[in-house]
């Protein structure tokens, strides 16, 4: 738990910085808990 508000509290500050495609998926990783396998699928890139 410690170590996703600290995901989140990062995520808040330097989120701006992140181009959209980056943030969608962050957020599927982090925020709808998919694997790095799941996410690749998805977006059509690599882990």
């Amino acid at each position: 738990m410690e170590n996703f508000v600290k995901q989140t509290l990062l995520y808040d500050f330097y989120g701006e910085l992140l181009t959209e495609r980056q943030k969608q998926i962050y957020e599927s990783i982090v925020l709808e808990d998919y694997s790095l396998s799941e996410a690749a699928e998805e977006y059509g890139i690599s882990r």
